[in-house]
Protein backbone atom coordinates (compact mmCIF):
# COMPACT_ATOMS: atom_id res chain seq x y z
CA UNK A 1 0.00 0.00 0.00
CA UNK A 2 1.10 3.08 -0.99
CA UNK A 3 0.63 6.02 1.04
CA UNK A 4 0.67 10.22 0.61
CA UNK A 5 -0.09 12.45 3.24
CA UNK A 6 -0.46 16.07 1.94
CA UNK A 7 0.81 18.69 4.20
CA UNK A 8 -1.90 21.51 3.35
CA UNK A 9 -2.86 23.85 6.60
CA UNK A 10 -6.30 23.08 7.45
CA UNK A 11 -6.79 26.00 9.44
CA UNK A 12 -5.59 29.49 9.38
CA UNK A 13 -4.25 31.55 12.94
CA UNK A 14 -6.86 34.01 12.24
CA UNK A 15 -10.39 34.23 11.53
CA UNK A 16 -11.12 33.90 7.44
CA UNK A 17 -13.29 35.67 5.51
CA UNK A 18 -15.43 33.99 3.39
CA UNK A 19 -13.16 34.31 0.23
CA UNK A 20 -10.32 32.95 1.92
CA UNK A 21 -11.91 30.30 3.46
CA UNK A 22 -12.59 29.75 -0.27
CA UNK A 23 -9.37 29.70 -1.46
CA UNK A 24 -8.31 27.71 0.97
CA UNK A 25 -10.49 25.12 0.43
CA UNK A 26 -9.28 25.04 -3.04
CA UNK A 27 -5.86 24.94 -1.77
CA UNK A 28 -6.88 21.24 -0.07
CA UNK A 29 -8.54 20.60 -2.91
CA UNK A 30 -5.87 20.76 -5.44
CA UNK A 31 -3.38 18.95 -3.36
CA UNK A 32 -5.38 15.95 -2.55
CA UNK A 33 -5.95 15.86 -6.43
CA UNK A 34 -2.01 16.53 -7.28
CA UNK A 35 -1.03 13.09 -4.39
CA UNK A 36 -3.83 11.14 -6.21
CA UNK A 37 -2.64 11.64 -9.91
CA UNK A 38 1.11 11.30 -8.61
CA UNK A 39 0.09 7.96 -6.40
CA UNK A 40 -1.85 6.60 -9.73
CA UNK A 41 0.51 7.50 -11.66
CA UNK A 42 3.22 5.80 -9.88
CA UNK A 43 1.16 2.63 -8.58
CA UNK A 44 0.99 1.87 -12.63
CA UNK A 45 4.66 2.10 -12.61
CA UNK A 46 5.30 -0.08 -10.06
CA UNK A 47 2.70 -2.47 -11.29
CA UNK A 48 4.14 -3.04 -14.79
CA UNK A 49 7.42 -3.61 -12.80
CA UNK A 50 5.83 -6.26 -10.53
CA UNK A 51 2.84 -7.62 -12.05
CA UNK A 52 2.74 -10.19 -9.41
CA UNK A 53 2.48 -8.27 -6.28
CA UNK A 54 -0.96 -6.49 -4.98
CA UNK A 55 -0.11 -2.72 -5.11
CA UNK A 56 -2.71 -0.17 -4.35
CA UNK A 57 -2.73 3.64 -2.93
CA UNK A 58 -4.77 5.81 -0.95
CA UNK A 59 -3.50 9.88 -0.36
CA UNK A 60 -4.46 11.28 2.97
CA UNK A 61 -4.74 14.42 4.46
CA UNK A 62 -3.41 16.18 7.68
CA UNK A 63 -0.80 16.11 10.41
CA UNK A 64 1.76 13.85 8.51
CA UNK A 65 3.16 11.84 11.44
CA UNK A 66 -0.30 11.62 12.74
CA UNK A 67 -1.54 10.62 10.38
CA UNK A 68 0.14 8.04 8.99
CA UNK A 69 0.24 6.48 12.54
CA UNK A 70 -3.52 6.72 12.65
CA UNK A 71 -3.61 4.98 9.61
CA UNK A 72 -0.90 1.73 10.46
CA UNK A 73 -3.19 1.55 13.02
CA UNK A 74 -6.44 1.54 11.37
CA UNK A 75 -5.20 -0.56 8.20
CA UNK A 76 -3.39 -3.18 10.49
CA UNK A 77 -0.44 -2.66 8.26
CA UNK A 78 2.63 -5.02 9.51
CA UNK A 79 5.49 -2.62 8.33
CA UNK A 80 6.07 0.92 7.45
CA UNK A 81 9.23 1.64 4.47
CA UNK A 82 9.98 5.10 3.89
CA UNK A 83 13.26 7.40 3.04
CA UNK A 84 13.46 10.66 4.47
CA UNK A 85 15.05 14.57 3.04
CA UNK A 86 16.81 14.73 5.87
CA UNK A 87 18.70 17.64 5.38
CA UNK A 88 21.47 19.49 7.61
CA UNK A 89 25.27 20.11 7.52
CA UNK A 90 26.46 16.88 7.08
CA UNK A 91 25.16 14.45 3.99
CA UNK A 92 25.56 10.76 6.44
CA UNK A 93 22.84 12.65 8.93
CA UNK A 94 20.13 12.08 6.72
CA UNK A 95 17.27 11.47 9.21
CA UNK A 96 14.33 13.79 8.61
CA UNK A 97 12.10 15.20 11.08
CA UNK A 98 8.81 13.08 9.85
CA UNK A 99 10.89 9.91 9.87
CA UNK A 100 12.46 10.85 13.06
CA UNK A 101 9.23 11.25 14.80
CA UNK A 102 7.94 8.26 13.42
CA UNK A 103 10.26 5.63 13.96
CA UNK A 104 9.90 6.97 17.96
CA UNK A 105 5.91 6.53 17.60
CA UNK A 106 4.95 4.09 15.54
CA UNK A 107 3.96 0.73 17.00
CA UNK A 108 5.04 -1.17 13.95
CA UNK A 109 8.74 -1.50 12.50
CA UNK A 110 9.78 1.00 9.99
CA UNK A 111 12.04 0.04 7.43
CA UNK A 112 14.46 3.15 6.85
CA UNK A 113 16.06 3.25 2.97
CA UNK A 114 18.59 6.29 2.54
CA UNK A 115 18.08 8.00 0.00
CA UNK A 116 20.76 8.00 -2.76
CA UNK A 117 21.73 10.26 -5.35
CA UNK A 118 22.21 7.42 -8.02
CA UNK A 119 19.86 4.79 -6.12
CA UNK A 120 20.37 1.00 -7.10
CA UNK A 121 17.53 -0.65 -9.01
CA UNK A 122 18.32 -3.52 -6.51
CA UNK A 123 15.39 -4.13 -4.38
CA UNK A 124 16.11 -3.54 -0.71
CA UNK A 125 15.83 -6.88 0.05
CA UNK A 126 17.32 -8.87 -3.11
CA UNK A 127 20.22 -10.84 -2.39
CA UNK A 128 20.53 -9.41 1.30
CA UNK A 129 22.98 -11.84 2.59
CA UNK A 130 22.62 -10.68 6.10
CA UNK A 131 20.65 -8.33 8.57
CA UNK A 132 23.56 -6.75 11.72
CA UNK A 133 22.09 -6.53 14.63
CA UNK A 134 23.29 -4.55 17.52
CA UNK A 135 22.64 -6.08 21.32
CA UNK A 136 23.22 -5.09 24.50
CA UNK A 137 21.74 -7.85 26.48
CA UNK A 138 18.55 -6.15 27.27
CA UNK A 139 15.24 -7.49 27.14
CA UNK A 140 14.16 -4.47 24.82
CA UNK A 141 16.75 -4.92 22.27
CA UNK A 142 15.94 -8.06 21.69
CA UNK A 143 12.43 -7.43 20.62
CA UNK A 144 13.80 -6.42 17.39
CA UNK A 145 14.38 -10.32 16.84
CA UNK A 146 11.16 -11.38 15.96
CA UNK A 147 10.51 -9.21 13.00
CA UNK A 148 14.25 -9.00 12.06
CA UNK A 149 13.67 -13.04 11.89
CA UNK A 150 10.46 -13.05 9.53
CA UNK A 151 12.17 -10.07 7.11
CA UNK A 152 15.01 -12.96 7.02
CA UNK A 153 12.71 -15.85 6.11
CA UNK A 154 11.13 -13.60 3.35
CA UNK A 155 15.22 -12.55 2.18
CA UNK A 156 16.91 -16.13 2.70
CA UNK A 157 19.25 -13.84 4.92
CA UNK A 158 21.13 -14.64 7.84
CA UNK A 159 21.30 -12.89 10.64
CA UNK A 160 24.65 -11.50 12.33
CA UNK A 161 23.95 -10.97 16.00
CA UNK A 162 26.96 -8.39 17.46
CA UNK A 163 27.71 -7.03 21.12
CA UNK A 164 30.74 -4.46 20.97
CA UNK A 165 32.80 -4.82 23.83
CA UNK A 166 34.43 -1.95 24.59
CA UNK A 167 37.72 -2.33 26.42
CA UNK A 168 37.43 -2.21 30.90
CA UNK A 169 40.26 -0.57 33.08
CA UNK A 170 40.59 -1.28 36.17
CA UNK A 171 39.11 0.43 39.11
CA UNK A 172 42.13 0.38 41.10
CA UNK A 173 44.43 2.14 38.01
CA UNK A 174 44.49 6.03 38.92
CA UNK A 175 45.88 4.89 42.36
CA UNK A 176 48.20 1.64 41.87
CA UNK A 177 49.99 0.74 39.05
CA UNK A 178 48.03 -2.32 38.78
CA UNK A 179 48.83 -4.54 36.17
CA UNK A 180 47.66 -4.27 32.45
CA UNK A 181 46.94 -7.70 32.53
CA UNK A 182 44.11 -7.30 34.90
CA UNK A 183 42.27 -4.79 32.87
CA UNK A 184 42.61 -7.23 29.52
CA UNK A 185 41.35 -10.01 31.98
CA UNK A 186 38.21 -7.94 32.89
CA UNK A 187 37.38 -7.59 28.92
CA UNK A 188 38.14 -11.02 28.21
CA UNK A 189 35.34 -12.27 30.50
CA UNK A 190 33.08 -9.99 29.59
CA UNK A 191 33.50 -10.91 25.96
CA UNK A 192 33.37 -14.55 26.53
CA UNK A 193 29.57 -13.70 28.81
CA UNK A 194 28.65 -11.84 25.94
CA UNK A 195 29.90 -14.77 23.24
CA UNK A 196 27.73 -17.13 25.35
CA UNK A 197 24.91 -14.73 25.49
CA UNK A 198 24.83 -14.67 21.33
CA UNK A 199 25.29 -18.33 21.13
CA UNK A 200 22.90 -19.22 23.10
CA UNK A 201 20.11 -15.99 21.43
CA UNK A 202 21.61 -17.57 18.01
CA UNK A 203 20.16 -21.24 18.77
CA UNK A 204 16.86 -20.08 19.12
CA UNK A 205 17.05 -18.50 15.91
CA UNK A 206 18.10 -21.75 14.34
CA UNK A 207 15.62 -23.80 16.05
CA UNK A 208 12.87 -20.76 14.42
CA UNK A 209 14.39 -21.78 10.99
CA UNK A 210 16.55 -18.55 10.82
CA UNK A 211 19.96 -19.18 9.92
CA UNK A 212 22.13 -16.98 12.88
CA UNK A 213 25.91 -16.39 13.36
CA UNK A 214 27.20 -13.86 16.20
CA UNK A 215 30.26 -11.64 17.39
CA UNK A 216 31.32 -9.57 19.94
CA UNK A 217 34.25 -7.57 18.79
CA UNK A 218 36.08 -5.42 20.72
CA UNK A 219 35.44 -1.84 20.10
CA UNK A 220 36.53 1.84 22.00
CA UNK A 221 33.21 3.47 20.36
CA UNK A 222 30.28 0.94 19.91
CA UNK A 223 28.73 3.09 17.24
CA UNK A 224 31.48 3.21 14.93
CA UNK A 225 32.56 -0.42 15.36
CA UNK A 226 28.91 -1.27 14.06
CA UNK A 227 28.76 1.14 11.33
CA UNK A 228 32.17 -0.64 10.63
CA UNK A 229 31.06 -3.77 10.79
CA UNK A 230 27.96 -2.24 8.40
CA UNK A 231 30.33 -1.49 5.85
CA UNK A 232 30.98 -5.34 4.52
CA UNK A 233 29.39 -6.20 1.01
CA UNK A 234 27.19 -8.88 2.86
CA UNK A 235 25.37 -6.51 5.39
CA UNK A 236 22.37 -5.05 3.91
CA UNK A 237 20.36 -4.15 6.60
CA UNK A 238 20.44 -2.91 10.03
CA UNK A 239 17.97 -4.08 12.41
CA UNK A 240 17.32 -2.61 16.45
CA UNK A 241 15.07 -1.31 18.70
CA UNK A 242 14.43 1.87 20.19
CA UNK A 243 12.82 3.31 23.45
CA UNK A 244 10.96 5.73 22.00
CA UNK A 245 11.95 8.94 23.77
CA UNK A 246 12.54 11.98 23.08
CA UNK A 247 16.16 13.98 23.70
CA UNK A 248 19.20 11.96 24.65
CA UNK A 249 17.96 8.92 25.89
CA UNK A 250 15.58 8.02 22.61
CA UNK A 251 17.29 5.11 21.08
CA UNK A 252 18.23 2.19 22.99
CA UNK A 253 21.58 2.54 23.25
CA UNK A 254 21.12 6.63 23.14
CA UNK A 255 23.34 8.61 21.41
CA UNK A 256 24.85 4.88 19.52
CA UNK A 257 21.20 4.35 18.58
CA UNK A 258 20.29 7.78 17.38
CA UNK A 259 24.21 7.69 15.75
CA UNK A 260 23.45 4.31 13.54
CA UNK A 261 20.15 5.44 12.47
CA UNK A 262 21.36 8.75 11.26
CA UNK A 263 24.72 7.43 9.78
CA UNK A 264 23.89 3.73 8.71
CA UNK A 265 25.43 3.47 5.29
CA UNK A 266 22.84 0.67 4.61
CA UNK A 267 18.49 0.49 5.00
CA UNK A 268 17.82 0.45 8.67
CA UNK A 269 14.92 -1.71 10.62
CA UNK A 270 13.95 0.45 13.62
CA UNK A 271 11.09 -1.20 16.10
CA UNK A 272 9.13 0.64 18.84
CA UNK A 273 8.13 -2.55 21.21
CA UNK A 274 5.49 -2.81 23.47
CA UNK A 275 5.63 -0.44 26.74
CA UNK A 276 5.59 -3.76 28.69
CA UNK A 277 8.74 -4.46 26.88
CA UNK A 278 10.19 -1.18 27.11
CA UNK A 279 9.70 -0.99 30.64
CA UNK A 280 11.82 -3.64 31.53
Amino acid sequence: MLVSVARVPVSAPVPLSPEMRRLYVSLEIEAREAEEVYLEAFTAQLKRQSPTLAISSTALMGPVVDTLREYVRKSGSDLVVMTSRGQGGLRRLWLGSVADALIRRSSVPVLLVRPEESPSPQPVLENLNQILIPLDGSALAEAILEPAKELASLAGAELMLVEVIQPLGSPLEPRSAAPRTFDVELTNVRRREATGYLKNLAERCLQAGVKAAYAAPLGSNVADTILGLAEVPTVGLIAMATHGRGGVKRLMLGSVADKLVRAAPCPILVYRPPARVRRR
